[in-house]
């Protein structure tokens, strides 16, 4: 850091790339640096593989694996379905019960 850049009033350190590896975590500006080269060359890989798929789908070459000409058939239970009415209506029970007000114990001093 013998000769920073001044710039606007604003002193941007000269580090030498060898040292820069021992003053990543102590120099901010190291630090900063670092984080917008790496977001960088991500952002730049994640717009080519967009751009490469997109260039593929354009084409017909990408085509989705998922079916969509076969449905689902679900088997209709109605025990699970009444049981699962019982809870429900218990749960409704609980609930209006605790609107109408206090429902813990009750006090035995009274």
């Amino acid at each position: 850091m013998a000769s920073p850049i001044k710039h606007k009033f604003i002193r941007i350190p000269h580090i030498p790339l060898g040292d820069m590896m021992k003053e990543i975590g102590r120099s901010p500006h190291v630090d900063w640096a670092l984080t917008l080269i790496v977001s960088t060359i991500i952002a730049a890989i994640l717009i080519g593989m967009g751009i490469y798929l997109y260039i593929q789908i354009e084409q017909g070459k990408f085509n989705s694996t998922e079916k969509s000409s076969q449905s689902s058939s679900q088997n209709f239970n109605k025990k699970e379905l009444d049981a699962l009415m019982i809870i429900f209506d218990e749960k409704a029970r609980i609930t209006q019960e605790a609107k109408r007000g206090y429902t813990g114990p009750k006090d035995p001093s009274l």
